[in-house]
């Protein structure tokens, strides 16, 4: 795991964390926040995934 996968899945984490507390408080929709982390961390494991790939070729 590189530095900057570990840094955009700590991201994907705290922005995560920081989205789910106020929708508990109806500040924002929850199903915006589960799309969001959604989204991040499925792009952090493609990335990883094109590392992986970059790597063989």
């Amino acid at each position: 795991l590189g530095s900057q996968e570990l840094c955009l899945l700590l991201f994907c984490f705290v922005s995560s964390s920081i989205c789910f507390v106020p929708s508990a408080i109806r500040f924002v929709p929850s199903v915006i926040c589960f799309v969001w982390s959604s989204i991040c961390f499925v792009s952090s494991a493609f990335s990883r995934f094109l590392f992986f790939i970059g790597h063989i070729c």
